[in-house]
């Protein structure tokens, strides 16, 4: 009997030589999320490192300005300033300053002590994007954090506005949140402020508070040259400010806030901040009979 010449149906295997555009677009799709992945992966990690490394350049700092506290049996503040670059970024300046041994009296009930910067400890660098935090122990707002502002954000006459913090090791060493040596407290109130532009060999401590004009202008920091008064802080946390600032709406931080106001302004800032720092910042607490820093976590 002959052989049929009808060809044996081909199997489906056989007839698939390629992929499906729907496939193809499935398979681009897994590889750009696994993509996104790997890149926030990364960038979390590299924040992570300049977080640590940041603290570690922190813990041996304030070290050396309590050693040089007890070495000099005078008080000793560490704070932080805005230093601009010259491709119109900004870093963190950690300072520490001696006491000049005088009280200022600028404004009625208002002491102030001016600092200056100390020549045998240099001035230490963050890396751009970290910034140093603490809570603010004043008008009942511990649970919101105070940092250094991010001057960039200044437009149209609509700042952002920060406040100044410090450590101030006392001649024992240990942290204090009062000059033992300032006016009796309840008739006046102290507080510190480091003259940088103060010509050696001179006495003339002036404040400069830049264009500041309000109640607050000695507390301000919204501008390069200014030289706000310092909370006293006796804690500190360390955090990727510009991961923070990925996350919120930055043009609402400008200007000030009025009373119980968090919807923007400064005080919509310290809530979006606070949130953030609760959850991502590298703490460091100080023991409260030696004054010696410890890393408690993050």
């Amino acid at each position: 009997m002959p052989q049929s010449s009808q060809r044996k149906p081909e199997s489906r295997l056989g007839r698939r030589l390629g992929f499906t555009l729907v496939e193809m677009l499935v398979v681009m799709g897994v590889i750009a999320v696994l993509g996104l992945i790997s890149a926030l992966a990364v960038k979390r990690v590299s924040d992570d490192v300049k977080i640590s490394g940041a603290t570690n350049q922190m813990m041996s700092y304030l070290g050396e300005a309590r050693a040089e506290a007890i070495r000099k049996r005078q008080c000793v503040l560490v704070t932080f300033r805005v230093k601009q670059l010259s491709d119109s970024r900004q870093l963190t300046q950690v300072i520490a300053a001696g006491w000049s041994g005088r009280f200022r009296n600028p404004v009625s009930d208002v002491w102030n002590e001016p600092y200056y910067p100390l020549t045998n400890i240099a001035p230490l660098d963050l890396p751009v994007g970290i910034k140093v935090a603490a809570p603010r122990s004043d008008f009942d707002q511990a649970n919101r954090f105070i940092t250094q502002p991010e001057l960039a954000n200044n437009l149209s006459g609509a700042r952002e506005r920060g406040r100044s913090i410090g450590i101030m090791f006392g001649p024992d060493g240990t942290v204090l949140t009062r000059n033992p040596q300032a006016p009796a407290a309840g008739t006046t109130y102290a507080s510190a402020y480091v003259d940088f532009d103060l010509v050696p060999g001179t006495t003339n401590y002036n404040q400069n508070v830049g264009t500041t004009s309000d109640g607050a202008r000695f507390f301000v920091y919204d501008e390069y040259v200014d030289e706000p008064s310092i909370q006293y802080v006796q804690s500190l946390a360390i955090f990727s400010d510009q991961e923070c600032r990925e996350r919120y709406d930055t043009t609402q931080w400008r200007g000030t806030s009025t009373s119980g106001n968090e919807t923007s302004g400064e005080n919509l800032m310290r809530l979006q901040q606070s949130e953030f720092i609760e959850s991502n910042a590298s703490r460091v607490e100080f023991n409260r009979f030696t004054g010696v820093a410890q890393v408690v976590g993050r």
